[in-house]
């Protein structure tokens, strides 16, 4: 079975590896529901204690994709459940909604941040926010160089 896997295209191999480790983690203790993940995140030590303010501020940004989730995937319960599929269309949607770079970044930072500190408990078995996402800005310059060279 393993070898017919490594046959298959990158990006297929990875979907069927992460299907496959989702279908092992099921029934495993390490679920962690959608609904508890902010809560979870916020028990956890960080190298900086965040403010009040910052801690509202990741409190939206999670309340944002937890109800685009709903809408979006409403058969996804738990966290270990969240794939680079599910990551890629809510950062193209953030991205289509016209804000700033700087918001932008800061889900994203966010998200990879939080999915690292709940990792153990969630039953992850990879960061899906880790991916080579490029932030805003960096999109941005790659934009205007093609522009540019246009």
């Amino acid at each position: 079975m393993i070898a017919k896997i490594n046959e298959l295209p990158e990006e297929e191999r990875m979907a069927v590896k992460q299907n496959l480790a989702n279908k092992l983690l099921k029934n495993t203790s390490s679920l962690l529901p959608i609904s508890e993940a902010f809560k979870m995140y916020s028990t956890k030590p960080k190298k900086r204690n965040p403010s009040v303010d910052q801690l509202k501020r990741y409190r939206s940004y999670f309340n944002r994709f937890s109800t685009w989730l709903s809408n979006e995937f409403p058969k996804i319960k738990y966290v270990n459940e969240i794939n680079h599929q599910v990551v890629d269309k809510y950062m193209t949607e953030l991205w289509a909604g016209n804000i700033s770079e700087n918001t932008y970044n800061k889900h994203l930072t966010f998200f990879r941040s939080m999915f690292s500190a709940i990792s153990i408990n969630a039953g992850l078995n990879e960061n899906v926010w880790k991916k080579k996402y490029l932030t805003r800005r960096s999109i941005l310059m790659v934009i205007r160089k093609i522009d540019m060279g246009a």
